[in-house]
C-alpha cells in the first residue's frame, strides 16, 4: 500500500466516525436549543419591567452623554495644529473620566526616499528584507503574465473539517 494510499484509507475511517458522531451531536444542539428558546422566551417576559425601567431611566443619561461626546471631541479637535502634526490639548482629566487625544495615524516610510538614503554598495539581503510589495496593488500595475512570474506563493495548509453543506 503506498503511503498516499494509506493516508486516504486512515483519514476516510476517522471522518467517516467524525461524521457520525457529528451528526448525532447535530440532534442533542438542536433539541437543546429548542428547549432553550422556550426557557429564554419565559425569562425575556419576566425581565421586560426591570428592562423598560432601566430603558426609561437610560436613554435620556445617553442621550445627554452623546451631545456631550460631540462637543468634547469637536473642542479636542480644534486644537490640532493646520498641519495635523501638534494638538494644543493632549488630555483632559476630571474625577474618573478622562478624554485625551489619540493617534491613529501609521508610520511609513516612501519607498523613493528609503532608495536615495541607503547607497548601492549597501543594498544587501538586510536591506531587501525591508521590502514588501503589496500584491493587489502590484496586481494592478503589472500585467498578469509578469506577476505569475515575480510572485512567490509559500503555502501555508490548514484542515478544515466539517459537514458538507
Amino acid at each position: 500500500m503506498t503511503a498516499v494510499a494509506k493516508i486516504q484509507k486512515t483519514v476516510e475511517a476517522a471522518l467517516a466516525e467524525w461524521e457520525r458522531l457529528k451528526l448525532r451531536a447535530r440532534k442533542y444542539e438542536l433539541q437543546r436549543d429548542n428547549d432553550l428558546a422556550v426557557q429564554r422566551t419565559k425569562f425575556d417576559k419576566a425581565c421586560e419591567p426591570i428592562n423598560l425601567e432601566a430603558k426609561h431611566n437610560l436613554d435620556p443619561l445617553y442621550t445627554k452623554m452623546r451631545t456631550l461626546e460631540t462637543s468634547i471631541v469637536n473642542e479636542l479637535k480644534a486644537g490640532i495644529s493646520p498641519d495635523g502634526r501638534t494638538v494644543a490639548v493632549a488630555q483632559v482629566d476630571v474625577g474618573q473620566a478622562v478624554a485625551r487625544m489619540k493617534d491613529n495615524g501609521r508610520r511609513e516610510i516612501d519607498p523613493a526616499e528609503f532608495f536615495k538614503q541607503v547607497r548601492q554598495a549597501d543594498r544587501d539581503q538586510s536591506f531587501w528584507a525591508c521590502m514588501q510589495i503589496l500584491i493587489g496593488k502590484a496586481e494592478k500595475f503589472l500585467p498578469e503574465a509578469v506577476m505569475e512570474r515575480v510572485a512567490r506563493h509559500e503555502p501555508k495548509y490548514s484542515v478544515v473539517i466539517e459537514l458538507k453543506k
